[in-house]
């Protein structure tokens, strides 16, 4: 009788759940199997350890050490379902991954574009940090356990060097007497056989990682393993910029840190690592114009709105967020960057609190004004106040080359403001002191704020060509400013409290253009966001509209009333050309204020210029980045073109930021529905969102299960079960219209439309209405007539009530 086979064996040994396929791949110390198991019926690839090495380490402790990393949740860790012994050797379970590794993709290409190569980095980075968290260090990061899923790089073999280790007794289990790793990416602790190595380990890898996919070759490769660990303990890291002159010198010199011999010279934590990898890159791009970056960027502004194709095999090729940051670079016009900081109160004086905070804003203002000088939004400064940085640390934090800082304090009869600037290594370059009279404060600290403003724009050589603009100092100066600060936050909470505070700031002062402006925002990110402030969403957006006309006619310079203004139109399809005008002038006067390139990516995004919606979207965001608005709109611009990786990576930094945020969460559902990863959908915390879990379980084959959540939520609103009769209604009307669209049903989809657009002006979303999810129906010529009717009629009814607002705010 023939012996069995070593395929055979295996089978015969394994569980009877498992059926073997075929192998994968085989290594030194391991094979990889494709097999399919039933209960549940799923594709799994099972690693299976050399018999030796299986004998040594011992099935118990094997499996004791796996069950650790195995309890890793992470939608970039590739995780383990199982551990177990078969006929004399160990093996562990995880899930099929059936895109390449980066390995293949190496062999294939050598070389990776820099973009592609950091954002990969990045990816893995995430996955890292958040085991590293939870103690657990990977110990083997190599290209051929970076797999791509969905175009996002995920990690396998998730601490299993690290079980290996700890079952062996000692650093060095192989036959050949090696540690356990892969030498090319050995960190030297590892390479010396040491056992207590941590996260720094893994820093050190993926930087060996990173230097492969731009050299197209491994730094410290010997012709033997021996030969290449000790290079990991004794060479530098050979020069990177001489075999890709495109690498930027900062990115050389931060995976040249990561590479340190000592870990105490490396960064402290892989994220960091990461997070200066992206730093040095946006300080070393070239303007575009040259050689391939020309073709690309051209290409993106030629693309056309309805890309989704494309767009999807550019995901697919695991080009993400940071492909598109180089595209379409925000930033070429800069020169330099500051951040103004609120002062803080040292005078034990409480009247004084909201000075420094008023005079932050006052110089903000004047240097938005100036295109040549990147100037980070007051929400996201303020937002770093309570973690008391250092300036350096809040330098590398905002990503600027400025720290405008102080304090104030009182000395004698004088309130005396301490004014600092902090240069790019984070030292003291200037300081000046300047006494207001406390009675004169008011009127004192506007001419303060031209002064610093001015000084700071000289010391640059950008002269003083600003404008003063319009003041944010008066009576209703406290309720403004604690206005903008619950309006920055983007959640109920927060939009109730803005329109409470510039509510209460216009009844003391009723000719204020910034109160104005702010809250014909507050009235229309109630409408975006579909919260309940109190008024039906036709009264909001009519109050919006004219609450920004007369923003404008109280100051015309003011650039917030248009940026407002344009905001209103473009989120309810109307006036289209004018939006596009109020953005323009908005632009003009304040070019590096965020709310303008903002919202105007919606009117690019109508016009089908989809490269500079992204463009005007990343210059909002890289201008205010700790707001979390700006990363739900750079998730639902995303989502609108079928950048459906981008969406998810936005909608997580997103509520990070804010955690009640659902509408990013929304946006993530629906993305991970079309990226077929309806697993991670359903692990949302959606609130009233639920219909999207259905979108989810729909693309997952469990049609029932979706329809089950549908006609609830049917029967809920046929019922008037929702005790309000707008906010929630539409939120659950237009996620209807989705589902029903996506899956064909043209009469639903007709019904839960027009239901949702006579609910709210907003109606179904614009950036959903013009997704994949209404490809079905788009071109049907019912479906087309009964949206322009529901349109038509709901712009007639805002048209109504801003007449009728505006009549009622001339008539106070």
């Amino acid at each position: 009788m023939a012996a069995l086979s070593e395929f055979d064996r295996l089978q015969a040994a394994l569980p009877r759940r498992y059926t073997l396929v075929r192998e994968l791949d085989r290594g030194g110390m391991s094979r990889v199997y494709l097999a399919r198991e039933e209960l549940p019926d799923r594709d799994v690839a099972i690693k299976v350890l050399d018999e030796q090495l299986s004998a040594r380490v011992g099935r118990a402790r094997f499996v004791r050490e796996v069950e650790v990393t195995s309890q890793l949740g992470h939608p970039y860790i590739v995780p383990i379902h199982s551990a177990g012994e078969a006929g004399g050797t160990l093996y562990y379970v995880m899930p099929h991954i059936g895109g390449e590794s980066l390995r293949d993709r190496l062999g294939r290409e050598g070389q990776i574009p820099l973009s592609e190569a950091l954002n990969i980095t990045r990816q893995v980075a995430d996955a890292l940090q958040y085991a590293h968290d939870k103690g657990v260090v990977h110990r083997d990061v190599k290209p051929s356990n970076i797999l791509f899923q969905g175009g996002h790089a995920v990690v396998a073999d998730f601490g299993i060097a690290r079980a290996l280790s700890r079952a062996g007794g000692d650093g060095s289990v192989t036959q050949s007497g090696l540690p356990i790793g892969t030498p090319d990416y050995m960190s030297p602790e590892q390479a010396a056989g040491e056992d207590a190595v941590d996260g720094r380990s893994d820093i050190y890898a993926l930087a060996c990682v990173l230097y492969e996919m731009l050299a197209g070759e491994s730094p410290f490769h010997g012709r033997t393993s021996q030969a290449t660990l000790a290079r990991h303990l004794t060479d530098k890291m050979p020069s990177l910029r001489a075999l890709r002159s495109e690498v930027p010198r900062g990115v050389e010199q931060v995976i040249a840190q990561a590479l340190e011999k000592d870990p105490n010279d490396r960064h402290a934590t892989v994220r960091r690592f990461s997070d200066s990898l992206m730093v040095a890159n946006r300080q070393g791009l070239r303007p575009l114009g040259r050689g391939r970056d020309v073709a690309m960027h051209w290409k993106a502004v030629a693309m056309p709105l309805r890309v989704a194709s494309v767009l999807l095999v550019v995901a697919a090729l695991g080009i993400a967020t940071q492909v598109w940051s180089t595209m379409v670079r925000a930033d070429d016009r800069w020169e330099t960057s500051v951040a103004v900081m609120p002062l803080v109160n040292d005078t034990d004086d409480p009247i004084f609190d909201n000075l420094g905070v008023s005079l932050a804003e006052e110089i903000i203002n004047r240097l938005t004004t100036v295109s040549e000088l990147r100037t980070t939004d007051l929400f996201t400064a303020a937002s770093l106040m309570a973690d008391n940085l250092s300036p350096l640390a809040l330098l590398d934090s905002l990503g600027v080359e400025h720290i405008i800082h102080g304090y104030l304090e009182t000395r004698g009869d004088s309130l005396v403001v301490n004014v600092q600037e902090s240069g790019s290594e984070g030292l003291l370059v200037r300081r000046n002191r300047y006494a207001i009279a406390p009675e004169d404060v008011d009127v004192e600290q506007v001419a303060l704020a031209d002064r610093v403003a001015s000084e700071f724009l000289h010391s640059l050589g950008l002269g003083s060509d600003m404008d003063p603009g319009t003041t944010v100092i008066g009576p209703g100066r406290d309720a403004y400013l604690a206005g903008n600060e619950a309006l920055g936050q983007r959640t109920p909470a927060g939009i109730v409290e803005a329109v409470t505070r510039f509510s209460q700031a216009l009844a003391l002062e009723p000719g204020s253009a910034p109160a104005l402006a702010a809250l014909s925002s507050a009235y229309a990110l109630a409408l975006y966001y579909k919260y309940d402030v109190g008024l039906s969403s036709y009264e909001l957006a009519g109050r919006s509209l004219a609450t920004a006309d007369a923003a404008i006619v109280a100051d015309p310079e003011y650039a917030n009333g248009y940026s407002a203004r344009g905001y209103v139109r473009a989120l309810l399809g109307i006036e289209i050309d004018e939006a596009e005008a109020d953005f323009d002038h908005a632009i003009l006067l304040a070019p590096n204020a965020p709310n303008a390139p903002s919202w105007s990516a919606r009117i690019l995004a109508r016009k089908g210029q989809v490269a500079e919606a992204f463009k005007a979207a990343q210059r909002a965001r890289d201008l205010d980045p700790l707001q979390a608005g700006r990363h739900t709109a750079l998730a639902s611009l995303s989502f609108q073109v079928g950048m459906y990786d981008i969406t998810v990576a936005s909608s997580r930094e997103a509520y990070r930021l804010e955690e009640s945020l659902t509408l990013a969460k929304a946006f993530e559902g629906r993305a991970l529905a079309l990226l077929d990863r309806g697993s991670e959908c359903l692990e949302l915390e959606l609130g009233v969102y639920q219909v999207v879990r259905a979108l989810c379980l729909y693309r997952m084959g469990r049609e029932s299960d979706a329809l089950e959540i549908v006609r609830e939520a049917e029967r809920q609103l046929t019922e008037d079960d929702f005790q309000d009769p707008d906010h929630l209604r539409v939120v659950v009307a237009q996620d209807l219209a989705s589902y029903h669209a996506w899956t064909g049903n043209v009469e639903a989809a007709i019904r839960w439309t027009t239901d949702a657009f006579g609910l709210s002006p907003a109606g179904v979303d614009e950036r959903i209405l013009g997704s994949e999810l209404f490809e079905p129906v788009e071109q049907d010529p019912d479906f087309l007539a009964a949206r322009e009717r529901s349109q038509s009629g709901a712009h007639q009814r805002v048209a109504e009530e801003r007449t009728e607002f505006r009549r009622a705010y001339q008539d106070r």
